[in-house]
Parts: structure tokens; C-alpha cells; sequence
């Protein structure tokens, strides 16, 4: 029983703290206004959030996506940035900052929404509930999927399952199968295997480097102790004041 209106859709594409921004909603062929509202906007704002979780020294090329037809049609104006991606710069504080700075354009081009939703899955969803429980204001309600509560959690698994893959590889490896899984403590072995292969590299000093960065210049313990270090968790974990090997302060 909604209204019809033409499907055009309006995306609006810049920078804002350094991140490439996105704003997209139907578009009634007049120019957005704060004080003259969108016929066809329903007052909501959607603020989306990308997964992953990965350092670097980049703007990143994707956001939490802003073309989503179930929103769209339904009047919403979606908002995300390449710094809401968790995988592009994995810090919960930055991409806060960022969305902050994305809605306040967002309120100076179609006016205050009613309500921001929050919306994401896996580092999209670390975002939501860091961003919501730190930052409140920025989002009013939060949709989060594929959950983690916060970064650290997934450092436990990450390193514990990259040392127990070592061991299976040298000593245990004459170990009976049912016996590895036990070990790992998930239903399945491959689980294990999946953390390790997939996230362990992460709390690397150098391993999760974006290929922008010159092995030359990367950190060595050796032949460059000052150069470029890459962990995302370390980083996240310097920036939270916490032992980047625990997750504790």
C-alpha cells in the first residue's frame, strides 16, 4: 500500500576523511534538499558496513554497498564508505569517524533522518556493535549478521588454530584424525584449518600487507625493525591500548 514513483535512483560519489563515499536514493528529479524533503524518501537512513578485517595503508575500493533494491524501493537512502570497510582499514574508531562525518553530509543534503539503521555482516557487524556502543548517535537501531562482538574475539582462534596446524604439520602428525579435531575444539577439523588459512595471517607483523607496499620497506626483525608493520589486529589493538598477542590492556 506504499506510494509509486518512477525507479530512478540517485548515487552520489566523493571523499570524505579520505574515504570514497556513497549516498544513493530515488530520485523525484529535483536536487536533494535539507529544509525541502525527497518525495521519495521515507525520512530513514540506512548506513551499511563491509566485512573482512585486514590493515593497510589505502583508501580501499569498496564500500558497504549503497544499491540494494529491498532498500531502495522502499524509500530508504543508504550511505556507506570505503572506511566502513573492515577489510580496507580494520579499525572499529576510524570507520566511527567516518560514518559520523558521511551522515552529517548526508543530513546537509536531504535533512535529519528520522532514524539511521545500522547493517553489515561480519566486520560489518563488529562495526555496529563497536560503533553503537561507543559512539551512540551515529546509529539507532542495528541490523548485524554473521556476528563477532568485537575484533579480539577472533584473535584467539586465529592464532591458537595457526600454532595447532603448525604442530599437525611436525610432530602430530601421526595423529589419529578424531583426535586432531578433538584438539581444536570445533565440530569439524577443517574449521581450524579455515582460521588459519583464511585469518591467521592477520596477526602478522607483515603478511596481511596490501601488495602497495614494497616487501623492501615492509618490517624485518633482522634487516628492518623500523619498516612497515601490517597486523590488522595489531593495529587494532595498539589503538584500544591492549596487548595485541591477548586482546587484554
Amino acid at each position: 500500500g506504499g506510494r509509486q514513483m518512477p525507479y530512478i535512483v540517485r548515487l552520489e560519489t566523493g571523499t570524505i576523511n579520505r574515504a570514497v563515499y556513497q549516498i544513493a536514493g530515488l530520485y523525484d528529479g529535483t536536487k536533494p534538499s535539507p529544509t525541502a524533503r525527497e518525495a521519495t524518501w521515507n525520512d530513514r537512513l540506512v548506513y551499511t558496513f563491509g566485512g573482512g578485517c585486514n590493515g593497510g595503508y589505502h583508501q580501499g575500493a569498496t564500500t558497504g554497498g549503497v544499491l540494494d533494491d529491498s532498500m531502495l524501493s522502499r524509500g530508504y537512502v543508504v550511505a556507506s564508505s570505503s572506511l566502513n570497510v573492515l577489510d580496507n582499514n580494520c579499525s572499529p574508531i576510524i570507520s566511527a569517524e567516518t560514518a559520523m562525518m558521511v551522515k552529517e553530509h548526508v543530513v546537509e543534503t536531504y535533512g535529519e533522518p528520522l532514524h539511521t539503521i545500522g547493517w553489515g555482516g561480519s566486520g560489518g557487524a563488529i562495526q555496529q556493535y563497536t560503533i553503537a556502543d561507543t559512539y551512540p548517535g551515529i546509529v539507532d537501531g542495528i541490523v548485524p549478521s554473521i556476528g563477532f562482538p568485537d575484533v579480539m574475539s577472533t584473535n584467539g582462534p586465529n592464532a591458537d588454530c595457526r600454532l595447532i596446524q603448525r604442530f599437525f604439520a611436525g610432530e602430530g602428525a601421526s595423529w589419529p584424525a578424531e583426535q586432531k579435531r578433538a584438539v581444536t575444539g570445533f565440530l569439524n577439523a577443517s574449521s581450524c584449518q579455515s582460521w588459519d588459512l583464511a585469518f591467521a595471517n592477520r596477526i602478522t607483523a607483515t603478511d596481511s600487507c596490501p601488495a602497495v607496499i614494497p616487501v623492501e620497506v615492509r618490517w624485518n626483525a633482522v634487516t628492518n625493525p623500523d619498516g612497515v608493520r601490517c597486523a590488522a589486529l595489531e593495529q587494532v589493538a595498539n589503538q584500544l591500548g591492549r596487548d595485541p598477542r591477548t586482546g587484554f590492556v
